[in-house]
């Protein structure tokens, strides 16, 4: 099963968070193996950042400090490696552990009404909330 990590904090990311923040995210690492990823507040935008490393790799090489906002995701695949969460924009990021359908990702369009970039089920949320 995936991890999915989340923190909100009105005064920002400090020291004491950021420590907490990155064992959080070396001991989830062991929820995903195949691939991780996180999205943060970066100003008004959402910076994002994915690949098939592990999420404690990710966390250290980034600072945390004054970050307001991050989703995270420590990915077990069971389909297709290419398409790594967080889905989303620079506006909004999301993160979903589960399966939403088996449907053909050819058929999404027709049969949900969201022409989808990837392959990822959890792109359906994101193109929903849009």
């Amino acid at each position: 099963m995936c991890g999915v990590i989340g923190y909100i904090s009105n005064k920002g990311c400090d020291e004491t968070d950021e420590k907490i923040l990155k064992e959080i995210f070396r001991q989830s690492q062991i929820r995903g193996k195949h691939a991780a990823g996180i999205s943060y507040t970066y100003g008004e935008d959402v910076s994002t950042i994915k690949g098939d490393f592990y999420i404690s790799e990710i966390a250290e090489s980034i600072s945390f400090m004054g970050k307001k906002a991050l989703i995270a995701h420590s990915r077990y695949s069971t389909s297709d490696l290419r398409y790594n969460q967080p889905v989303g924009n620079e506006q909004l990021s999301i993160v979903h552990n589960g399966v939403i359908t088996q449907e053909n990702p050819e058929k999404w369009e027709n049969h949900f009404g969201y022409k989808c970039e990837t392959a990822n089920d959890s792109e359906l949320i994101f193109r929903c909330i849009l």
